[in-house]
């Protein structure tokens, strides 16, 4: 897997200030980590309305950057 870009999401829960970071690989796959267990492999979806289903609420796209190698 390599990740060439990071997705910053927000959604109604999130505190100010604050976004759920995501990265996408080549071929377009997310990637979330765990905070509860940073030993876990990063969780993988298809499309940010899976990523929605997973976080059961709306997530609003606030930046995107390229990741650098």
């Amino acid at each position: 897997m390599k990740l060439v870009k990071a997705l910053y999401f927000t959604s109604p829960s999130c505190w100010p200030g604050l976004a759920i970071l995501v990265g996408q690989d080549e071929q377009g796959g997310l990637y979330v980590k765990s905070w509860m267990d940073p030993e876990a492999p990063p969780e993988r979806f298809f499309s940010v309305e899976e990523l929605e289903a997973a976080f059961g609420e709306k997530l609003t796209l606030t930046r995107e950057e390229e990741v650098r190698r």
